[in-house]
This record gives C-alpha cells, structure tokens and sequence, in this order.
C-alpha cells in the first residue's frame, strides 16, 4: 500500500453524484477529514481533469519519512511541532503539505501555487540536504513539478 499523487493542469465541476458511472476523465475530489479549505474554494464533488498530468507513487512509511525531511530541511524541525501549532506556522514554507493528511485528499490551486513557490525558492536547500538524505531530491522534484501543474486552474490529488 502507499500514496499516489496526481496533478492536473486544469478541473471543471461536472455535477455527478457519488454513485454515478463516470468518464475515465472524472475524478472526485474531495478535501480530506480536518482539512476543509485545502481545495481553494472548489467543492467536494466530480470534476472533469485535463491539461498537463504528473502522477508518482510513494509508499505511506515512505511519505512519512519524506515529509519529516521536508520538515527539518525546511525549518530544523520535526513535523509534530508543526502538527501540534499549524497556525504557529501558517505562513511559513511547505505547511500546507507538512500539515495536511497522509492518506488522502486535495489540495487546490492557491495553495498549489504557493507550494510551487516553496519549492522553487528552497531547491538549492534541498540540493544540500540530499547529502544527507540520499533519494530525497527525487521526490521533492516529483512534488515540485506537481504543484506547479495543479497552480493555476488545477488540482493535486492524494489518493
């Protein structure tokens, strides 16, 4: 078992109900349980996905790690500090990601673009920290080029 993330350059609300057959094209999206503004505005619901693509997977005891990589390159601290104040933290970089679920959900184009941001703007921190953690280059470029497709009018996904 793991985690796929997807991003999709761009949604449009579709209107099918929970239990409908849908195109291949359709995809439901939903914020995940705690994490309610996470989708920018966009409703829970079916959306038609188009535009540029970016999907990887990561086992879940894989994106834990990652994460709590994220976290120390970042700010020189654990996730669960960050956990336990998130609005301590609000402003600072990567928090939407640090803070937000493992299992599921979406996160939408606002904070996309706010995270592609973070990304380009700590790419050389993270290049140094790969000297450290071996492999955590790899995923941070994955994540990278997944916020910056779902920026915009898009979506990234956590499925």
């Amino acid at each position: 078992m793991g985690l796929e993330v997807s991003a999709f350059g761009r949604v449009k609300p579709m209107g099918c109900s929970p239990d409908a057959t849908c195109p291949d094209s359709h995809w439901w999206i939903k914020p995940p349980p705690g994490f309610p503004r996470s989708l920018d505005g966009l409703r829970k619901g079916c959306y038609n996905v188009s535009g540029k693509h970016r999907s990887f997977f990561l086992g879940y005891s894989g994106y834990d790690d990652w994460r709590r990589d994220l976290s120390l390159m970042a700010h020189g601290i654990e996730p669960e500090v960050i956990w336990r104040r998130p609005a301590a933290y609000r402003r600072k970089a990567f928090v939407e990601l640090i803070y937000f679920s493992d299992n599921g959900g979406a996160i939408g184009p606002i904070r996309s673009r706010k995270l592609a941001e973070d990304f380009d703007e700590h790419l050389a921190a993270a290049r140094r920290y790969e000297k450290i953690e071996c492999g955590f280059i790899e995923v941070y470029r994955d994540f990278r080029k997944a916020f910056r497709i779902g920026a915009g009018q898009g979506v990234v996904l956590f499925h």
